[in-house]
């Protein structure tokens, strides 16, 4: 639902991969794990996965193991902007719960409850997860306004200022430029992708001023600590 809504706000096609997958070999997800196993159904998305990379903007919606796969995962930081839509275990399993065929629709969940295998597949791929550019908790949050979040994000502008993100070895983690500082602006800038932790880097003005309230304000939501430094170009 997100991502058609998305797609429309950026006017770019949507596409889900899983339905690429079953629309080149003419059988469901559920078909093609039976007959190639989880290996034939991965090397079955790596070459969807490839042909979409390939061809014009998008806006793609890929299936929970994706992202999971080192192959695709390092194709999707590498040629696109990724972002985690982090939901509450608790919501994952209502959800699937509501949907009596979940189990048969999604081979990895069969073993178990739907609610057991669930949980345990997201513990497992959690940190994966994680290395996507950008990450947004979902809690209380409409499709149009998760729509709008990630149009701002992938754009790299919202109201109060600038966003990017940046490669690290293991993981990518966003950046956010702002025009005014104030602990509404900061809070936006980095609640957009609730952090678990945060560091705010200041110079000791700042920190006299602000930083015992920015820190508490960004606390509620994990760790926030603060990082002071001597004013100048020269501490810069």
């Amino acid at each position: 639902s997100v991502g058609k809504v998305l797609a429309e706000r950026l006017h770019r096609p949507f596409v889900d991969l899983d339905a690429e997958i079953c629309a080149g070999v003419g059988r469901s997800i559920a078909e093609i794990f039976q007959v190639r196993g989880e290996a034939g159904f991965r090397a079955l998305e790596r070459s969807a996965l490839r042909h979409v990379l390939a061809g014009p903007p998008v806006v793609l919606a890929t299936g929970g193991g994706t992202f999971v796969d080192e192959t695709m995962r390092d194709q999707l930081l590498a040629q696109a902007q990724t972002v985690y839509l982090d939901v509450d275990p608790e919501e994952i399993v209502l959800r699937l719960q509501s949907k009596p065929s979940a189990a048969e629709e999604r081979p990895m969940l069969r073993g178990q409850s739907v609610a057991l295998s669930a949980t345990r597949l997201l513990k497992e791929r959690q940190s994966d997860y994680e290395r996507a550019h950008f990450r947004i908790q979902c809690r209380e949050l409409t499709v149009e306004d998760l729509a709008g979040r990630i149009a701002d994000l992938v754009a790299g502008t919202g109201a109060d200022g600038y966003r990017f993100s940046v490669r690290a070895k293991d993981r990518t983690y966003p950046v956010a430029f702002l025009d005014r500082f104030d602990v509404a602006a900061v809070a936006t800038a980095l609640g957009v992708v609730e952090l678990p932790r945060v560091f705010v880097i200041t110079d000791d003005n700042l920190c006299q001023t602000h930083g015992a309230t920015v820190t508490g304000a960004l606390a509620a939501g994990g760790e926030a600590k603060l990082l002071s430094f001597k004013g100048g170009e020269r501490h810069k």
